[in-house]
């Protein structure tokens, strides 16, 4: 019974310090390339966010749990697009013209949710659908 909670103990420790130093040396890390904080924390933030999805959607995989694999991708999916609307929404200058929002991100947004709804549905990944995501990308 100690062991779980010593272990959820030192995961959070050890996110709390890894997290200080991704922060810290991603600065650095700006200063010296003479790029923008701003660039860097979005690549940082992109990272720390995709990094523990995809390792954990590569070992249900490997595992044979394809449906907890799809879940995770969905629901991640789902859940960083409505955080990330959302505070948009809470921290957003009022004077921001709405016009700017590329509309194109919208229809592609669309268009992915309905591609792979097709392939839920349908039930089957051929070997040629993976390589014509990658192009997608």
């Amino acid at each position: 019974m100690f062991f779980p909670f010593l272990s959820l103990f030192l995961g959070i420790a050890f996110l709390v310090y890894g997290g200080r130093n991704v922060v810290t040396y991603s600065v650095d890390l700006a200063i010296k390339l003479k790029v923008s904080e701003l660039f860097i924390g979005i690549v940082v933030i992109g990272l720390g966010t995709s990094l523990p999805e995809l390792f954990f959607t590569s070992y249900v995989s490997l595992e044979g749990f394809y449906d907890l694999a799809v879940g995770g991708i969905i629901g991640s999916n789902i859940a960083n697009t409505l955080l990330v609307f959302c505070l948009m929404l809470i921290f957003i200058n009022d004077n921001y013209k709405y016009e700017n929002i590329n509309q194109w991100d919208i229809y592609w947004m669309i268009f992915s949710t309905i591609f792979l709804s097709l392939f839920i549905f349908n039930g089957k990944i051929d070997d040629v659908w993976p390589i014509f995501f990658i192009i997608l990308l």
